[in-house]
């Protein structure tokens, strides 16, 4: 699909992330510091931590899973669908969904998934809904 000026969205959203990144760091450095005080407090408490999304999310956790793994914290990154379905999670563990919207099926039954288990969520999208 494209718009008026021939962009495709694909391309357009690809042309907004700067910007999307930058708001939300502003968000995570201002008003969502005290949630990311509380990550940081889940992550430290935590015995086991795992990273997932999908797609492009799950790309990105690459870089995160470099960042737990070179401070000496091992994280084990996996695609959402494959977490939800197929992982048994051992208590004291933490999750990092790392998601655009958090809205996707493997997401939420991913999340249906935790709470049933009492595993810690922490949630990274582009926007705080």
């Amino acid at each position: 699909m494209t718009n008026r000026t021939g962009m495709t969205k694909l391309l357009q959203n690809i042309l907004d992330q700067p910007a999307e990144l930058l708001k939300s760091l502003h968000y995570t450095l201002n008003e969502g510091r005290s949630d990311l005080d509380v990550a940081v407090e889940l992550i430290r408490e935590s015995n086991s931590i795992f990273i997932t999304g999908i797609g492009s999310s799950w790309h990105a956790g690459m870089a995160v899973q470099t960042l737990f793994n070179s401070d000496g914290r091992p994280a084990i990154l996996m695609d959402a669908g494959e977490l939800w379905r197929y992982v048994s999670l051992p208590a004291n563990s933490v999750i990092i969904v790392l998601s655009r919207s958090g809205e996707s099926h493997e997401i939420i039954q991913l999340i249906y998934k935790a709470k049933k288990s009492g595993i810690k969520l922490i949630g990274i999208t582009n926007t705080p809904e």
